[in-house]
C-alpha cells in the first residue's frame, strides 16, 4: 500500500511538470534530470503495482536514458531539398526552451545568391539570419510588432529598409542597420495583409478593406535624423477583404500625363460645334 501512496505522489509531481511545460510551449523537450528520474520512478512503479503505464509516448520516450547516460541529440542531417535549417535563438532565463512561432519572411537582398533573410515571430521579434555566418539569427530586434506580432514583411529599395504591420493596424519602416523604427503610417484601421513595394510609393491592403497607396523615404545616414517621413497619400475601398497586392507592368509609370500630350491631339478629339451665321 506503500507503493500506492508514493505513485500518487509522483503522479501528481509529474502532472504539474506537464502542465507548466504545457504552458510554457508545446513540447518544449526543456525537462531536467530530477524531472526524467520522477518519470523513470514512476515507470517502475507502476509495473511492480501492476497499474498499466499511461504515460504519453513522447513522456515515456524521454523517461528511458541512453546507454552513456547523456541526452540524445537530434537529427542534424538536412532533408532531401533542404541545403540550410536555421538555429533556435538561446533558452530563455529560466533554461527553457524559446517556441519558435514564424509568422512571415523576406528576403533582404534581390540578388541571385540570397544569403539574408528576415523572419518576423508572433511574439513581435524580427529576425535576421545569414546563411554564411551560421545557423542562429545574426539580429535580434524585439518588440517591433505592437500588437499580436508581426503579420506581413516587405524589404524596402534600401539597402536597410523594411516595412513591417502587426496584426493591430501599426504599419512601420524599419532600418534594420540600426534596428529602430524609422517612421510609422497613420490613418489605418485595419490590420495590414500585404504590401508591395515601388519606387518611392508603398501599397497596402488591410482588413478595413481599404487600398492604400503610400509613400516612402529611404533611411537617413546613419549617424542623422531621419527628417522625410511616409504618409497616406491614396486610399480606395474594395467591396471585399483585399488579402494580397502587388504591382502590375507599367502601373507606377507617371511620366505621361495629359499635359505632355500634343495640344493638337487635344483639340482633335474634341466635338466640333456649328458656327452661329450671324
Amino acid at each position: 500500500m506503500a507503493h500506492f501512496g508514493v505513485l500518487t505522489q509522483i503522479m501528481k509531481l509529474a502532472q504539474y511538470i506537464n502542465l507548466a511545460r504545457f504552458h510554457r510551449g508545446f513540447l518544449t523537450g526543456a525537462w531536467r534530470p530530477a524531472k526524467k528520474l520522477l518519470l523513470t520512478a514512476a515507470t517502475k512503479l507502476r509495473y511492480h503495482s501492476g497499474i498499466p503505464n499511461k504515460l504519453s509516448p513522447h513522456d515515456r520516450r524521454t523517461s528511458v536514458a541512453s546507454p552513456n547516460g547523456k541526452k540524445r541529440k537530434r537529427a542534424e542531417d538536412l532533408f532531401p531539398g533542404e541545403i540550410w535549417r536555421a538555429k533556435n535563438v538561446a533558452n530563455d532565463y529560466l533554461g527553457l526552451r524559446q517556441p519558435v512561432h514564424n509568422t512571415c519572411l523576406t528576403y533582404m537582398s534581390c540578388a541571385p545568391t540570397q544569403t539574408q533573410i528576415l523572419a518576423g515571430t508572433h511574439f513581435g521579434d524580427l529576425r535576421r539570419y545569414d546563411t554564411r555566418s551560421g545557423r542562429r539569427p545574426v539580429s535580434d530586434l524585439k518588440g517591433v510588432g505592437k500588437v499580436g506580432g508581426v503579420k506581413s514583411l516587405e524589404k524596402g529599395l534600401s539597402e536597410h529598409e523594411v516595412f513591417v504591420s502587426d496584426q493591430g493596424t501599426n504599419l512601420f519602416a524599419i532600418d534594420v542597420r540600426a534596428g529602430k523604427v524609422v517612421y510609422g503610417y497613420k490613418g489605418i484601421s485595419g490590420a495590414v495583409n500585404s504590401l508591395a513595394i515601388a519606387p518611392s510609393l508603398l501599397a497596402s491592403v488591410s482588413l478595413d478593406r481599404f487600398t492604400r497607396i503610400h509613400s516612402t523615404f529611404p533611411p537617413a545616414a546613419e549617424g542623422k535624423q531621419q527628417e522625410d517621413r511616409g504618409t497616406v497619400l491614396e486610399k480606395i475601398y474594395m467591396t471585399t477583404v483585399p488579402t494580397v497586392v502587388i504591382w502590375g507592368q507599367g502601373a507606377v509609370d507617371n511620366s505621361r500625363t495629359i499635359a505632355d500630350q500634343d495640344e493638337g491631339d487635344i483639340w482633335e478629339k474634341m466635338k466640333q460645334v456649328g458656327e452661329k451665321n450671324e
